[in-house]
């Protein structure tokens, strides 16, 4: 942490607190809501903690409603994010809604979905793509309608970074002009 530069946003995905129930992919209903929320509670409790002693914003983000949900409980006004799957949209898109997220992290594969922009549109929010393992993808994603400052993710070690990684966005449609590809280094800001 220390080695990182203080204007530069943390994305802490919450993946699994330590169990095989994690649900991912799913919009909980009821009791399944409350009973994944209160399996997450303890781990998350703990990141949380960790959290406290950052200098910077914190956005967390998960494919676990369950985890957003113990987010939300704990800090009402924390950053969240729904990370979408590749299959199931409404479950990500119902989740989304529900805890009134700051960002969708879609994969690539997904980034010309046509709900989404009327989604990002509905909650006034960043759309942060991933797995972009080189700059054609960066291209395929930039061209689907971020702005400049989109958060390009990539998780292969072969290829070097994306340039623009560390910034964020508002989605605009793909018929709106997109601006050179390469943001710079820019915060959650």
């Amino acid at each position: 942490m220390a080695a990182r530069p203080s204007d530069v946003g943390l994305n802490v995905e919450l993946k699994n607190p330590g169990t095989t129930a994690i649900r991912p992919f799913e919009a909980l209903s009821g009791q399944d809501r409350v009973a994944a929320r209160e399996r997450w509670t303890p781990f998350v409790e703990r990141v949380l903690s960790m959290a406290d002693e950052c200098e910077t914003e914190v956005l967390f983000s998960s494919f676990c409603e369950g985890a957003l949900a113990a987010v939300r409980a704990r800090r009402p006004n924390a950053r969240l994010a729904a990370l979408f799957g590749r299959r199931d949209w409404k479950a990500g898109a119902t989740v989304a809604r529900r805890y009134d997220v700051d960002a969708l992290h879609v994969p690539l594969a997904q980034v010309d979905h046509p709900e989404l922009v009327d989604l990002t549109a509905a909650l006034g929010t960043a759309v942060n793509v991933w797995t972009v393992r080189d700059w054609q993808d960066a291209r395929r994603a930039l061209a689907a309608g971020p702005t400049e400052s989109s958060t390009i993710t990539r998780t292969s070690t072969a290829t070097p970074p994306v340039r623009g990684s560390a910034c964020r966005t508002r989605w605009r449609p793909a018929h709106r002009p997109v601006p050179p590809f390469g943001c710079g280094r820019r915060g959650w800001g």
